[in-house]
């Protein structure tokens, strides 16, 4: 079994896959990487089935004490890599033996990398996901001391190997498509949506991602009952703000579901943070 241990955490650095199908019923929230695209990435650049988990860094990553020997792949955002004080080339496989010192930098052209390994992490599920749950969870992140286990390769081959660096999502629009209760909006709010470039507002979390402005045109005074809400729905609350629901939102919401961002525009998003703007553009037939 390898072993790998936390001198320094990160900013918010976690075990996460490609999120449960299960437990909406208790209100278990769906989990899973915020940018699926990367994490697939990162295991298929090592050869591993693209669904394992991976290592989520946000923003900066952690320094790592390696106490086995192994291989791992990085993908999404840019970010320097450090092995016992050294610069090495992020973009290919990364041997490690133990007693080194692996430091990963600060994400750069996105919010977040992962680390796949060779063969694979070994961790528990909670209702067939890795990602941790709050309340349920003992911790969201990773904390200094704490040990991640893997499983070892005997015999791991040298590469020289270097993969093109690749743009990871260029300037676009989020796609979207209208929400179940995009009909009550008036024409002139409809056209607010995709004619307006939204700021993701500094308390964005996994959760859900508020945007501003909070716009006179957007108020209302909807009333609806609490209806099932999935990750990607935007919902608008009376004063106008829009909310776009991440991949740890909650399971049911009152606010009026005006839009639902597609896949790809949840990976784009997963690689935003506080501060970024966008546009809203409909997905197209």
């Amino acid at each position: 079994m390898g072993k790998l241990e936390f001198i320094k955490p990160g900013l918010f650095t976690s075990l996460q896959d490609q999120g449960r199908k299960t437990g909406r019923h208790w209100g278990l929230p769906q989990g899973g990487a915020m940018d699926r695209w990367s994490a697939r990435r990162a295991n298929l650049k090592i050869n591993n089935a693209p669904g394992l988990p991976v290592l989520e860094m946000t923003g900066t990553g952690p320094t790592l004490l390696c106490h086995t020997s192994g291989q791992l792949a990085l993908a999404g955002a840019e970010m320097a890599v450090f092995k016992n004080e050294i610069n090495i080339h992020p973009y290919g496989i990364i041997n490690f033996k133990k007693g080194d010192i692996l430091k990963f930098g600060i994400t750069k052209g996105g919010f977040r990398t992962y680390i796949s390994i060779k063969n694979g992490f070994i961790t528990k599920k909670l209702f067939e996901s890795v990602s941790p749950v709050a309340g349920i969870s003992a911790s969201m992140r990773f904390k200094k001391g704490e040990m991640l286990y893997f499983n070892d390769s005997p015999a791991l081959p040298e590469t020289n190997a270097r993969l093109k660096k690749l743009t990871l999502f260029p300037e676009a629009p989020i796609k979207m498509i209208p929400g179940p209760e995009y009909h009550l909006l008036t024409r002139a709010q409809q056209t607010f949506l995709t004619h307006t470039r939204f700021t993701i507002a500094p308390n964005a979390t996994r959760m859900a991602y508020p945007l501003l402005p909070n716009a006179p045109t957007l108020k209302n005074t909807f009333s609806l009952l609490t209806s099932p809400v999935v990750p990607g729905v935007v919902q608008l609350t009376p004063d106008g703000q829009l909310i776009v629901l991440m991949r740890d939102a909650q399971t049911t919401g009152g606010y009026p579901r005006v839009l639902v961002v597609t896949e790809t525009g949840m990976n784009q998003l997963g690689q935003m943070r506080g501060g970024d703007t966008f546009f809203f553009g409909y997905e197209s037939a």
